[in-house]
């Protein structure tokens, strides 16, 4: 096998559109499969956040007003996330088992997946984007060859990644914010946002 099988050979008989559809449908599947994870990973910060915001702000350690302040947001934002999903936040970091259960007990096992239709929305066009680009930005520098051009190839790679996390990073965003308990759903948590925060 080639050292480079994660790259696009044109002798290899596939055409890049099977090359991208083959990417995109791989890394839909990553998300989804491991999507409870994010969940739970999400929960754990938001916890962590909560309890340092809480303790800062019982201890005065803010900068100043601003600082208590702050932190009293921090901690005002995050319970509520936690009430928004018939959850209890407490002032202490929790462990997986404990997001695990508090999440399963409030809406059974599929609340692991609240906000996967983020995932569907924003990982096959951006991985699509990311192949096509690659592909396309490989070709126009002459990356297709065996000379070795690593600043070029890095430029390659970074406005790749750069034009996916343009679309992934929004969604992304939504996802969070749905797994927090937040919304109604993808369509609702979208205008939402957009209506009361813009859209930076």
């Amino acid at each position: 096998m080639s050292e480079d099988w994660e790259e696009y050979d044109p002798s290899s008989g596939l055409s890049v559109w099977t090359h991208m559809a083959a990417g995109s449908i791989a890394g839909l599947m990553e998300h989804v499969t491991m999507y409870p994870i994010d969940t739970i990973k999400t929960h754990l910060q938001v916890d962590t956040a909560a309890a340092a915001a809480a303790s800062a702000s019982a201890g005065g350690t803010g900068v100043g007003n601003g600082g208590r302040m702050a932190s009293s947001a921090v901690a005002s934002s995050t319970s509520s996330a936690f009430t928004s999903s018939s959850s209890s936040s407490s002032s202490s970091s929790s462990s997986v088992r404990e997001v695990y259960d508090r999440l399963v007990r409030s809406g059974g096992v599929s609340r692991m997946w609240r906000g996967v239709q983020s995932v569907f929305v924003g990982t096959v066009p951006a991985h699509a984007a990311y192949f096509s680009i690659y592909e396309m930005a490989r070709h126009v520098q002459g990356l297709d060859g065996s000379t070795h051009r690593p600043v070029a190839s890095a430029l390659t790679g970074a406005v790749s990644v750069m034009v996916h996390d343009l679309i992934m990073t929004p969604l992304d965003v939504c996802k969070q914010r749905l797994q927090l308990g937040f919304y109604k759903g993808l369509k609702d948590c979208i205008s939402s946002i957009i209506a009361k925060e813009g859209t930076r």
